[in-house]
């Protein structure tokens, strides 16, 4: 079993202090070092807006500065994640009620971005298309509404009475059960969060169940091609040793994590394995902070799995 050398860490933590943004930087000292969730809740300060909408870059492949409910479930996740212990409650229902005011009450989801979003530098899949009226990510209904009822369950208490988030949460269960072939791994990724935040065994079952089947159809298990396409890893599935590991093998997940070192140890960074084929100047620099994000994503995995 492989561990991460000292000097692969030091390496690999430079990356993300030369070319992260405030977030990661926060992050990487919360985890490692001395930090605070003070400082991850200043970053995040930064990418919310006056309507309470996080937007401003947070998603790394689209610029709008405007709120949109897909850089919102992003913002919520890392108050999820790293600000439990103080948790920003004026930031949480201001967030809140953005998502009252953006609910699509007719197809009972979020979209994930409004058309303004071409307005800036953005990546081909993020394009607002006028003749279906939404992205191609929004062919898939949990892609991020499903990530954002996982957050409102979680912070039930900041919820006004807007949203039935109960309702919502066996709704998203009816629409994955109803899925006999999966064809996103992104809205799998947004099921995740609302499969560990359920509270009723019975649900987190169900949940469970149907999750299983849809890593079973798409995790790709040819070690080859995980650092030179674009396809889900174990580790996009399991984020840390005490994960649910929703039927992949231990053998995989210690391949994919042995497969991070061996990166680390060579180049002290993990780079992305897509580009955006536009607006080539604002790539250059999206693909500098995603691979400061792909590495500290990976340096936390590593700390859960004791790797280091």
């Amino acid at each position: 079993m492989k561990h991460l050398s000292e000097k692969a860490f030091k390496q690999s933590v430079n990356t993300i202090m030369q070319n992260g943004r405030e977030l990661e930087k926060a992050i990487i000292n919360l985890r490692f070092f001395d930090g605070t969730a003070d400082s991850v809740i200043k970053a995040l300060e930064e990418h919310q807006n006056k309507d309470g909408g996080f937007g401003g870059g947070i998603e790394l492949d689209f610029t709008l500065p405007l709120s949109s409910p897909m850089a919102t479930s992003v913002g919520l996740r890392m108050i999820s994640n790293y600000c439990q212990k103080d948790l920003p409650a004026v930031m949480i229902k201001k967030a809140f009620q953005y998502l009252e005011s953006t609910f699509n009450e007719k197809e009972k989801r979020w979209f994930a971005v409004p058309p303004q979003v071409n307005d800036f530098p953005h990546a081909p899949w993020w394009h607002f298309r006028d003749d279906i009226n939404m992205t191609v990510i929004d062919y898939s209904w949990g892609n991020p509404t499903a990530e954002l009822i996982a957050y409102l369950l979680e912070f039930k208490q900041f919820i006004d009475d807007g949203l039935d988030v109960d309702s919502l949460n066996l709704l998203a269960l009816e629409k994955l059960e109803a899925k006999t072939e999966f064809q996103s791994e992104h809205e799998i990724y947004c099921y995740i969060p609302l499969y560990e935040r359920q509270v009723e065994q019975s649900l987190k079952d169900r949940y469970e169940k149907k999750i299983k089947e849809a890593v079973e159809q798409l995790l790709c298990k040819d070690p080859d091609k995980w650092f030179s396409e674009y396809l889900p890893k174990p580790l996009d599935f399991v984020n840390g040793k005490d994960s649910n590991f929703f039927g992949i093998s231990e053998t995989l997940v210690n391949k994919n994590l042995d497969m991070v070192i061996e990166s680390l140890e060579r180049k002290g960074e993990i780079t992305p394995t897509w580009e955006w084929g536009q607006y080539e100047d604002s790539w250059k620099e999206a693909k500098k902070k995603w691979t400061s994000e792909l590495t500290h994503r990976v340096l936390l995995q590593l700390k859960s799995f004791e790797r280091i």
